[in-house]
This record gives structure tokens, C-alpha cells and sequence, in this order.
């Protein structure tokens, strides 16, 4: 079966095999929030069940990142403008919960999911292919 929407509203009886969660965690700011969010899908799965990710995930404090900014800002907003820059660095920064991807894929594994394995980036937006931990 095929659900979409809230975690919350999804069947907690009923185990399932798989499941992909695009652009959700990365608004959940508290840490532990976000790790609590990835245990509950782990538990929703089969053991051995799927998890594909895909999150925002940068290290904003390098000094690579205002390029990879502009460049993310020109690609999904057709324009760069300083003031466009400053206001997408703010969000990511302060709004969002942008992490280095090693930070995400920690979150992914704390939330009981072995080696989250990098496997997608575009931009900003990286993805993870994870197992549940097995039962």
C-alpha cells in the first residue's frame, strides 16, 4: 500500500516495507525531534524494511558554501541578487535545518536505521538509501 501524508496519520499496526520521506526532516529543527521522527518510520517498517531520504544538507560554516549557495539560489530561482543570497543563507541557517550530510546520516542512524549509504545529490539536496535495523 501506497500512503501519503502525516506520519501520524499512517496505520501503526501494520509493518511495512519501505517507505520515503523528501524534504520533511530537515524542518524539524531540535535534534532530538528529528532523530524521533526517523525512529518513528523504523518503527512502522519490517525489520530489514527501506528508507530513502532526501534532505537539504550542506556544512554552511565552510568556506565552499557561499558558492554552492549561489549556485543552488541561480538554479532554483533563476537570479541571484546579494540580497537573495543573504535572505536564502538566513533561512538555511536559522529556519531550516541544514546540516552537514554526515549529521544528517547520524540522525538517520540514531533514528534505528543501519549505514544510512549517500546515494543521491543535486544542489543542496542529498539523499539516503537505509535498512531498518533488524529485529
Amino acid at each position: 500500500m501506497f500512503y501519503q501524508g502525516f506520519l501520524s496519520e499512517v496505520p501503526s499496526v501494520a509493518r511495512h516495507d519501505a517507505a520515503t520521506c523528501f524534504l520533511v526532516s530537515q524542518f524539524i529543527l531540535p535534534r532530538a525531534e528529528r532523530t524521533q521522527f526517523f525512529h518513528t518510520i523504523a518503527d512502522r517498517l519490517q525489520p530489514n524494511g527501506l528508507l530513502i531520504s532526501v534532505d537539504l544538507a550542506a556544512e554552511i560554516t565552510s568556506p565552499e558554501f557561499d558558492l554552492l549557495l549561489r549556485g543552488w539560489v541561480s538554479m532554483t530561482s533563476g537570479k541571484i541578487t546579494e540580497s537573495g543570497v543573504a535572505r536564502m543563507r538566513n533561512t538555511y541557517t536559522n529556519h531550516v535545518g541544514v546540516l552537514p550530510p554526515s549529521e544528517v546520516s547520524s540522525l538517520i542512524a540514531a533514528g534505528g536505521f543501519e549505514n544510512p549509504l549517500p546515494f543521491f545529490q543535486a544542489g543542496l539536496m542529498h539523499g539516503w538509501l537505509a535498512r531498518r535495523v533488524g529485529f
